[in-house]
């Protein structure tokens, strides 16, 4: 059956059809009997979205006008940088969010809670501070410095509740491997214009950890100049990366590479601080096999090896262990907070130290004198930035990893997410 214009219609054995389900305006329309009994085909034009609008009775859709690029361009900058009050508002709660989290704290619900993690995360700032500061080749002093500043600042600046700021052992020991890199030159040139004195341990070496030239105020100054350069440019590294929103990234760090990771950063620390147990001064090792070379030397060194320091370390490490796992973890909820045995540990190993003089009787190594008081602020070398772009671009990938993947880490234990 063939249909043309609005009004001719006719009938076949399959039924009829109503008119008002055809469309008007003569458009053709063909409704074939197939070879099939109770099947119909149906052959008509194709709408289009403003045809079939004007058919129906609804608004013609009416297509926007293109714009030019510069147009586009005019308009998207326009909305981008309008400042209204709110757009205000919510850029300062953005680059200040301890507003907001001081808004939702539970006072005084939380308060003792918080208190005794201070003092916790503080107390263990105090010795891993001045020990990672001598992974980094500077004076203990710097460690405390790194352990005090960042703390104050993360809490203007910082999103997670699960990440303490302070010295990483990785971080570090890459800081580390540039000072002693840019000092290297001139440690050479001051130790071969000096007599070769050496002890029982070989510390008089070039090589070694402890050697005089370490203690030269002019090379000291040098070693934290180099640092301060470092540290600035992975500021600014890190700086730039928040601008560029690169922190999309790290929804590419996978379960078993922050396990990975975490697992060679630890293996990195006791293998950094297995020589203090032992009381043995190694030589620096350089690339490749870093690690291996550490542990050749140290096992040629055993014979040499410190008893006092050796007993000293194992009592701590017993004493901490004990305390920590059959005690604090035992009893936590006996108890209305957990024994401070960092604390204990430092202040009664300095103590016993003093009145002992073991660096005198039995050649301990201690940290000797601590300046008082925070330096005034300097600005760092600028004429060695140059060389140090590269490293401090590898540094600030690594710390953000670092603080990501703690953070990750922890907020899983806790069944958490959190923004870092």
């Amino acid at each position: 059956m063939d249909y043309k214009g609005d009004d001719k219609l006719e009938e076949n054995d399959w039924g009829s059809i109503d008119k008002d389900t055809l469309p008007r305006r003569g458009r053709v329309i063909s409704i074939l009997n197939t070879d099939r009994p109770g099947t119909l085909k149906v052959n008509r034009p194709v709408y289009s979205q403003v045809t079939f609008e004007e058919i129906h009775g609804n608004r013609p859709t009416v297509k926007p006008e293109k714009k030019r690029i510069c147009e586009q361009l005019r308009s998207t900058v326009a909305s981008r940088f309008t400042c209204s009050k709110e757009c205000t508002k919510n850029v300062f709660l953005e680059i200040f969010p301890f507003i907001l989290i001081m808004k939702e704290y539970q006072f005084p619900r939380w308060l003792f809670g918080d208190l005794i993690a201070g003092m916790t995360v503080g107390i263990m700032h105090l010795p891993q501070g001045m020990a990672y500061a001598l992974l980094a080749s500077m004076p203990p002093i710097q460690g405390l410095y790194v352990s005090f500043f960042p703390v104050i600042l993360y809490f203007f600046f910082g999103s997670s509740r699960h990440v303490s700021v302070g010295t990483f052992a990785v971080v570090c020991l890459m800081v580390g491997t540039i000072v002693d890199r840019e000092t290297a030159d001139w440690v050479s040139s001051t130790v071969s214009g000096q007599p070769n004195n050496s002890s029982v341990n070989g510390t008089g070496s070039p090589g070694s950890d402890h050697s005089k030239a370490d203690e030269d105020p002019e090379l000291i100054k040098i070693k934290i100049g180099i640092a301060m350069a470092v540290t600035l440019l992975t500021g600014l590294w890190q700086l730039c990366m928040g601008v560029c929103r690169l922190g999309f990234l790290t929804i590419y760090l996978s379960d078993p590479m922050i396990s990975g990771f975490t697992t060679g950063a630890a293996i990195h620390v006791f293998t950094t601080q297995v020589k203090y147990i032992f009381g043995v001064r190694l030589l620096r090792q350089k690339e490749p096999f870093k690690l291996i070379k550490t542990y050749i030397d140290l096992f040629k060194n055993i014979p040499n090896t410190n008893v006092a320091a050796l007993i000293i370390a194992v009592v701590c490490i017993l004493v901490l262990v004990l305390v920590k796992e059959c005690i604090n973890n035992r009893f936590k909820e006996k108890m209305k907070m957990p024994i401070p045995i960092e604390l204990i540990l430092v202040v009664a190993g300095t103590v016993v130290s003093y009145l002992g003089k073991f660096e005198e009787s039995f050649d301990v190594l201690t940290v000797g004198s601590v300046p008082t008081g925070i330096p005034a602020p300097s600005f760092p070398p600028v004429d060695r930035m140059g060389s140090l772009i590269a490293d401090a671009f590898a540094i600030a990938v690594v710390s953000f990893t670092v603080s990501v993947s703690m953070a990750k880490i922890l907020a899983k234990k806790s069944q958490l997410r959190d923004k870092c």
